[in-house]
């Protein structure tokens, strides 16, 4: 049919995904154009397109008319509010408009969820169920038109079930009255024979009648749980079946928890997906590393899954990692709690069942020390090694950590997230094998180093002693945080720079983040103490996003820091002379001259980000770094933040010897590793307090302008 098909492109064209951050009522599923495509067919097909001729005419229950009638009255009043607030034509449901629609509608915020994801909740069942409908009705034209004009094709599965010109059929309307359990079969069924392309319209209509019998004793039938735990097991494709059972009512019902979870959304850029629609595709990237991965970002996801891990434990941890999500609480602790009761419940032993329930517990551990850690401290690693106990565990809590990342936004997964989890996994795995009971020694492992850059250097006829010399000032840290290939290229450069009154700027391609395309900017200079809000600012303006920075008193008076950054477009620049040339040269302007005038700029915030507006966050803390204050600094993105932040820095005279920079959609989660000048932590409570008060008043100030 090409209304049809015309309908399947203009979903495709909007993501094939009826939860996009900012849908547009009208050609979204589920929307405006999807309930015309059933007026215009119907007039097509009937002689005239109203919902009370479909309802007659046997193409509608009376409860689906009455659905279909209150949805669009729905999406009605949400285009009147939009044309309203907009003062023009407007179909798009953007964020500058979702909080004051949400207001209009007489939603309010409390403890667990605000207004607008309360207003934006509705909207997506809404629009599924519209969406449902749509499906269901344009299948009933296209067989009554396949009765008419095409043989049909009939194929015999079982006693219940056969497939009726491709899609699955009961072989009477009895099926689900006699046999309930019938309604987890049909998806197995679908699993094993994937050449069926989905359910037969009047399958779904029964299917939509006796979901509403599913309870607790549907639930506990051994029958049940055994087909359910066939599903999950099976070596086909369980994403596919949970996203069909998902579509038909059928996963709510059964897994309740879950039904809370569906068109609930967190109002922010970084959860581009519902929270059922999010969970799925994490269940999807793990069946995707299982069969299909070969992308360079996931071939050691590929080679975990492909071991000896058991895949369903994966697929429910993956099913239960953000069940809990809107109740308040940790969702991390309480869905935890969810899983080992399901597994237990599924027949699942009770070792296997610890493990999903540990998995859900831990399933944001790794990407927060990963993005907000330094990797290279020894401690930092035992630690973590320590939480995850077993090599099995780590290979579990990786793939999910992968697959959880990469189904929360795609457009925000990116080369450096993944090399920096690599990098954990790798030494947490040199851990496990070593023996926790065996720690490394720090000295040990620096004496290596210096030893392994020696070599190099000495080959390179290079004099030991110069070396010792220009590193008899560097503190353990340094040759903790660098690699060997960085001593080397760090010495060589400094002793070959005859002009110390010069900057010395070194770019190059990161040894430290294996396939990542990140790349390393080393500057060595003479001190300037404010110098983090200089290159920061001349970074950003030369369309640099920064994920590291390690700045360092190099003795002499000199520094040096290396900053890792990728082009914000993420275009390869190490290969691009040109492009080093023009970052080398601003580099070099603002450290001969640093000034007021390279501490300004005119970019503006796009018109997302700016429609979120939330006061920042400033914590410190002085337990996780030996030796150095550590503050957490969370707040919108804008141009020119962190440059705002180093003022804050120079006034209070503080040194940043390390940062992690995180940006997750509109919010930024950035970490600083800081002393006072004489390399002392703050502790002094008067100090801290004022600290965070101008951060918050600076970074506020900014923006509400």
């Amino acid at each position: 049919m090409g209304k049809w098909k015309e309908q399947r492109d203009r979903h495709r064209d909007t993501n094939s995904n009826d939860y996009n951050l900012e849908p547009n009522i009208k050609t979204s599923p589920g929307g405006l154009r999807d309930i015309q495509n059933i007026i215009w067919i119907a007039q097509r097909h009937l002689g005239e397109g109203n919902i009370s001729r479909l309802e007659k005419s046997g193409f509608l229950t009376e409860v689906e008319a009455v659905n279909l009638v209150e949805g669009i009255n729905f999406l009605w009043k949400v285009r009147y509010a939009l044309h309203m607030l907009s003062q023009r034509h407007e179909d798009r449901l953007l964020f500058e408009y979702q909080i004051k629609v949400a207001s209009l509608f007489g939603y309010a915020d409390d403890d667990a969820n605000l207004a607008v994801e309360k207003f934006m909740h509705e909207y997506y069942r809404r629009v599924l169920l519209l969406a449902e409908l749509n499906d269901v009705l344009i299948q009933h034209f296209d067989q009554d038109r396949v009765l008419t004009d095409e043989k049909e094709e009939l194929i015999s599965l079982n006693e219940r079930f056969c497939v009726r010109n491709g899609y699955i059929d009961v072989v009477d309307e009895q099926v689900f009255v006699d046999h309930l359990w019938a309604l987890i079969e049909i998806f197995v069924l679908m699993a094993e024979h994937n050449y069926i392309r989905g359910v037969r319209a009047s399958t779904m209509r029964l299917m939509r009648t006796h979901r509403e019998r599913i309870d607790d004793e549907f639930r506990n039938d051994p029958k049940v749980i055994d087909l359910f735990m066939q599903l999950v097991k099976s070596n086909r494709n369980v994403p596919l079946q949970f996203k069909r059972m998902r579509k038909h009512g059928i996963l709510s019902k059964y897994l309740p928890a879950f039904g809370e979870i569906i068109g609930k959304m967190q109002y922010d850029l970084f959860h581009m997906y519902t929270v059922d629609i999010h969970t799925l595709a994490v269940v999807q990237n793990v069946y995707r590393f299982a069969h299909e991965g070969s992308e360079q970002d996931y071939v050691l996801a590929a080679k975990i899954i492909n071991g000896h891990v058991k895949i369903e434990l994966l697929y429910l941890a993956a099913l239960f990692h953000d069940i809990a999500k809107g109740r308040g609480g940790s969702h991390s602790e309480l869905g935890a709690v969810d899983a080992r009761e399901f597994c237990l419940h599924h027949g699942v032993n009770e070792r296997d069942s610890n493990l999903v329930a540990w998995l859900v517990e831990s399933h944001l551990v790794m990407s927060t020390i990963s993005q907000k850690m330094d990797l290279s401290d020894p401690e930092t690693i035992i630690e973590f090694a320590t939480a995850v106990g077993s090599r099995a565990r780590l290979d579990y809590l990786f793939v999910l950590t992968v697959a959880d990342i990469q189904g929360t936004n795609p457009e925000l997964w990116n080369a450096w997230r993944s090399s920096l989890l690599r990098q954990l996994y790798a030494a947490a795995t040199r851990a496990l094998r070593r023996g926790l009971e065996n720690p490394v020694d720090k000295s040990e492992l620096i004496a290596e180093k210096q030893q392994a850059a020696l070599k190099v250097l000495e080959q390179s006829g290079i004099n030991a002693a110069d070396v010792h010399l220009q590193w008899q000032e560097r503190v353990d840290d340094y040759f903790l945080r660098e690699s060997v290939e960085d001593l080397v290229l760090h010495a060589e450069g400094i002793l070959a720079h005859k002009n110390n009154d010069m900057p010395l700027v070194i770019i190059k391609k990161s040894s430290d983040v294996f396939e990542a395309s990140v790349t390393q900017i080393t500057i060595y200079c003479k001190l300037i103490e404010n110098r983090f809000s200089f290159i920061t600012l001349a970074l950003e303006q030369l369309n640099l996003s920064i994920y590291d920075a390690r700045l360092l008193i190099a003795g002499g008076g000199h520094v040096l820091d290396t900053f890792y950054v990728q082009d914000a477009d993420d275009e390869d620049i190490d290969h691009d002379s040109a492009r080093i040339d023009d970052i080398r040269e601003k580099l070099l302007q603002v450290m001969m001259e640093p000034n007021e005038r390279w501490l300004s700029t005119d970019r503006r915030a796009s018109r997302r980000i700016r429609s979120f507006d939330w006061p920042c966050q400033a914590d410190f803390s002085n337990d996780y770094a030996p030796g150095l204050s550590v503050l957490e600094v969370v707040a919108p993105d804008r141009p020119g933040l962190l440059t705002m932040i180093g003022q804050v820095f120079f006034k209070h005279e503080l040194r940043v010897h390390n940062a992690k920079i995180s940006t997750l959609g509109e919010r930024v989660e950035d970490v600083f590793f800081i002393t006072d000048r004489k390399d002392q932590m703050i502790e002094d409570p008067e100090l801290i307090e004022a600290i965070q008060q101008d951060l918050k008043a600076e970074l506020d100030e900014h923006r509400q302008q």
